[in-house]
């Protein structure tokens, strides 16, 4: 089931078991904070400024943490295995797959759209009040000379390969406003590396703490994104999970004390889900522009991942 789950059981191992973290109690990682655990699927909350999981980083990536965590557990199965990832500046939930079987499951979903993902944002500029329930912006994504992910015309991008403009699909609601700031909850339909902080951006509305798209503020420390919420289908119960996170205490505090709420905030990531933005354009009649997903560098980070086990038995260095 969903919720915060204990210590349970971690499984048959993998390889030799997880050594033992002979270091001081001092000099050792905070635990990562776990929100469900079970022998198939981990879900954590991903703090700011950590890389999902990459091939090489001289920082610990989130996948590292988890698998320190898991020790810390004394769990003898400490493998961890990437199937979505968040914006190493962004933070909030992020799921991880214990095993092979239950990792390619979950790409499945989360490649074709069958998983709800929903942010908070703080962005600069106060948003007027609309009738509309929620804002959808739909644009193609490639990345510029910079490096940085921006919507393009199809006519200047690549028509194959890596280079070819992914299509984006972004919900938007304005929740509160003040400051000069407004806080927004956006449902990722597509969830591309970069996309909600370019059509944030493109909207004249950047993601507070966000040089690389034109905020201006100094005052917010971080990217001002939070994955507040996901839901999936457990790979092998097949029971529905929906596991939250709060968006960090500052993003509220940032609109001072006469903000102004579109409906009193009674949809907050403290409270039940909205069901206005998660049901707008649902899954199911909404498909890329190509008649499919397509996959993405992170589709390569996994695959990467999941050789080096095959290669060595183990992911221990």
């Amino acid at each position: 089931g969903s919720g915060r789950g204990g210590p349970g059981s971690g499984g048959p191992g993998f390889g030799r078991p997880a050594p033992r973290d002979r270091r001081p109690p001092e000099n050792r990682p905070e635990p990562i904070e776990i929100l469900h655990d079970d022998d198939h699927v981990i879900v954590i909350v991903k703090p700011t400024g950590m890389i999902t999981a990459v091939e090489r980083s001289r920082t610990a990536t989130a996948l590292d943490r988890t698998r320190e965590t898991l020790r810390q557990m004394k769990r003898r199965d400490t493998r961890v295995f990437p199937v979505h990832e968040i914006d190493t500046d962004a933070s909030g939930v992020l799921v991880f797959a214990r095993t092979p079987e239950s990792a390619e499951a979950l790409r499945r979903q989360f490649r074709s759209r069958k998983t709800d993902r929903m942010y908070e944002a703080l962005v600069e500029g106060e948003m007027p009040e609309t009738d509309e329930p929620a804002i959808t912006i739909r644009s193609r994504l490639g990345t510029n000379r910079r490096g940085v992910v921006e919507s393009i015309a199809d006519a200047d991008a690549a028509p194959t390969g890596e280079d070819k403009p992914r299509a984006a699909v972004t919900h938007m609601r304005r929740l509160k406003t003040g400051n000069g700031f407004t806080l927004v909850r956006l449902r990722a339909e597509t969830d591309h590396p970069g996309q909600l902080r370019a059509h944030m951006s493109e909207s004249g509305y950047p993601i507070a703490g966000d040089r690389a798209y034109s905020a201006q503020r100094r005052e917010i420390p971080r990217l001002a994104l939070h994955l507040t919420e996901v839901s999936f289908e457990h790979p092998v119960t097949r029971a529905k999970i929906r596991l939250s996170s709060p968006s960090p205490a500052g993003f509220r505090k940032s609109l001072g004390a006469g903000g102004t709420s579109a409906d009193d905030d009674r949809a907050g990531s403290e409270g039940t889900p909205d069901r206005t933005l998660a049901d707008h354009g649902s899954a199911d009649h909404m498909r890329t522009a190509e008649g499919g997903s397509q996959p993405t560098h992170w589709d390569h980070v996994s695959e990467w991942y999941d050789n080096l086990l095959a290669d060595r038995g183990s992911d221990h260095h």
